[in-house]
């Protein structure tokens, strides 16, 4: 990098990112005052991985989508204005097993007890969530089918679904590399499943601009540049102490201070060529210590709507039905040793349009379904909702369909993270110590930290990550004041 700084823009503080993280610590330091700044933003848009994208004439959330509890909650508490006042039982779900009119509902109520159970006791944080699940599936639902052949293997089988919900939780590709959260990870009081009116997640961007001002929102704006891809970080130690910043595109910047808001993903992947110095060892540890995985949702429209049910339509595949796919489905991608990338599929939901549905999908082949081909997509899709949810006329093709791309978007590299079994013996404190600043010889923080994954608490969230960045964003303002 060069040397010579005269015509570059300098900043007292540079953030790198305008998710949901990056974009509240730029509110809070307008809030206070501090207009020196500028945030570097790698894609066209705000949000990162909030994004509520026009479908038709509704929106849809590829991205966070919920907003879960209230109380201690910060989206909840800037943006309540924004959401649709439900309750939670108003949140209604079904569960169906393959090619069959039978609902396996019980079993679903059953698998969400356990999850709870596991809120409350989590147990043994060395061991993984697999084995966790497990050993309560095994304790507690499986003996109430004892003697019932029907429900015995039914009930066996559902375990493949109910992997595939802990790993929409968790955010894992594989339940046997997490742990369960909720080691860590603290539930806010109140509805878990709050949706938003009108535009999506994205309307928390609104009520952030709207707390901190027209004037102040409108110098928001002007300070963030897009389609600037951070390649390089510089921390020098000569006696001005700046910040040397340098983008894809070739352009550069100083700062005093710095707040790196990509993700776990990204960190993971670039920070070797990042950062120079390098990270220290305690930012290494906490790196290895979580990871960070993804889950796929791709919504569809219809002509009209053909679903009979709302809230939310689990499935659980027959051991017959599932070896029937490599037949039935004989396209898309393929791993040795692995279920076919359908037996992933587990659940529908509803949207805030009649017509319009998302379907989910977990597991190792989130990767290669975020790139398959549109049309092999679509068909396969057809052929669960076919074998599965149960409809009041024959069912039509869709009119249009958008998929999420987290894990394969190099900008983002995954959904959200998550805490894996060796936390305890590598980095119990983990997503504090991402919290910690990397401070000069006098004590002055100049890199800071924020996102989901850094947050102690509620990791994996948007709130969680909004909180950081104001987190980050406090810890700065004291200096630069």
């Amino acid at each position: 990098m060069e040397s010579n700084t005269q015509n570059i823009e300098h900043q007292k503080v540079i953030i790198v990112g305008a998710g949901i993280s990056g974009f509240s610590a730029a509110c809070k330091l307008l809030e206070n005052d501090v207009t020196s700044l500028r945030v570097l933003e790698a894609g066209d848009r705000i949000g990162g991985r909030i994004q509520s994208v026009q479908f038709g004439d509704t929106f849809v959330d590829l991205g966070a989508e919920y907003v879960h509890g209230e109380e201690g909650n910060l989206v909840f508490q800037i943006a309540k204005d924004f959401l649709n006042k439900t309750t939670d039982n108003e949140f209604g779900w079904k569960m169906y097993y393959s090619n069959s009119e039978k609902g396996v509902d019980e079993l679903l109520v059953q698998c969400f007890e356990q999850i709870y159970e596991l809120e409350k006791n989590p147990g043994d944080p060395n061991i993984t969530l697999k084995e966790a699940f497990n050993k309560r599936y095994d304790t507690h639902v499986l003996p109430k089918y004892k003697g019932n052949k029907e429900m015995e293997k039914i009930a066996e089988e559902f375990r493949k679904t109910a992997e595939s919900i802990l790993l929409s939780i968790e955010g894992s590709f594989d339940w046997e590399e997490c742990r369960t959260k909720f080691h860590n990870f603290r539930l806010c009081p109140g509805n878990e499943v709050q949706p938003w009116s009108g535009k999506g997640y994205k309307t928390i961007f609104e009520a952030l601009k709207k707390r901190i001002g027209v004037e102040k929102a409108k110098l928001l704006d002007s300070k963030i540049n897009f389609k600037k891809t951070v390649t390089k970080i510089v921390r020098k130690r000569d006696a001005d102490k700046k910040i040397f910043v340098e983008c894809q595109d070739g352009s550069k910047y100083t700062a005093d201070h710095l707040i790196f808001t990509a993700s776990l993903g990204v960190l993971q992947h670039d920070h070797k060529k990042m950062f120079e110095p390098g990270l220290d060892e305690g930012k290494l540890k906490a790196m290895q210590a979580l990871g960070i995985g993804g889950i796929f949702k791709v919504a569809l429209e219809f002509p009209e709507r053909w679903w009979r049910d709302d809230g939310e339509m689990y499935v659980v595949w027959s051991e017959e039905d599932e070896k029937k796919l490599f037949k039935d489905v004989p396209y898309g991608p393929s791993m040795e040793g692995q279920r076919h990338w359908l037996s992933g599929f587990h659940c529908v939901s509803n949207t805030a349009k009649d017509t319009v549905i998302v379907a989910w999908i977990a597991g190792h082949y989130v990767p290669a379904v975020e790139q398959m081909d549109e049309k092999e997509l679509k068909a396969g899709l057809m052929y669960c909702f076919n074998k599965f949810i149960k409809a009041t006329k024959k069912i039509p093709e869709p009119i249009r369909m958008v998929r999420s791309q987290w894990v394969t978007n190099p900008q983002f590299r995954g959904s959200f993270s998550y805490e894996t079994p060796n936390m305890e013996k590598l980095l119990p404190s983990a997503h504090s110590e991402f919290l910690e600043p990397i401070k000069d010889e006098s004590g002055v923080p100049r890199i800071l930290f924020a996102g989901e994954a850094t947050h102690p608490t509620r990791f994996s969230t948007a709130d969680g990550s909004l909180a950081s960045g104001f987190m980050q964003a406090d810890k700065l303002i004291k200096y630069i004041q």
